[in-house]
């Protein structure tokens, strides 16, 4: 048994929505606009009002639309857009956050280390024996 096995699914939709609300009134706050994200991710305008839809005309109604649930190919999208910090919000109770891997990082600097010691010495090679 997993800790998971008395979620059910309707709980963990409700909150994604949940999630997916403070995570876009973190995104009014800060001045982030759908626009903006639309245009950096390449997540459409309209795709993102359904995951994001509240608005501060939206606030007051009665009956604020509920978000579409995100797939997870739309959230690989957002990274680099939006801070991973504020991604992180959807992941909150499982204690889980969003970062950037400094091990892929770390791995393509020394591949491009070795890459100059490799032609610093084939240079020094060739001009030991005379060949530019």
């Amino acid at each position: 048994m997993t800790p998971h096995d008395d979620i059910s699914h309707a709980h963990i939709d409700r909150q994604m929505r949940d999630r997916q609300k403070r995570l876009r009134a973190i995104m009014d706050r800060e001045k982030l606009s759908l626009k903006t994200v639309s245009l950096q991710s390449g997540v459409s305008y309209s795709s993102l009002r359904g995951y994001f839809p509240t608005t501060k005309e939206t606030l007051f109604e009665v009956d604020p639309p509920e978000p579409v649930l995100m797939p997870v190919t739309v959230l690989v999208r957002l990274f680099g857009v939006i801070p991973d910090e504020w991604l992180s919000i959807l992941t909150e109770p499982e204690g889980r956050v969003f970062a950037k891997s400094e091990e892929e990082d770390c791995a393509i600097r020394e591949l491009e280390s070795a890459q100059r010691q490799i032609a610093a010495a084939l240079a020094r090679v060739r001009k030991n024996a005379g060949v530019e």
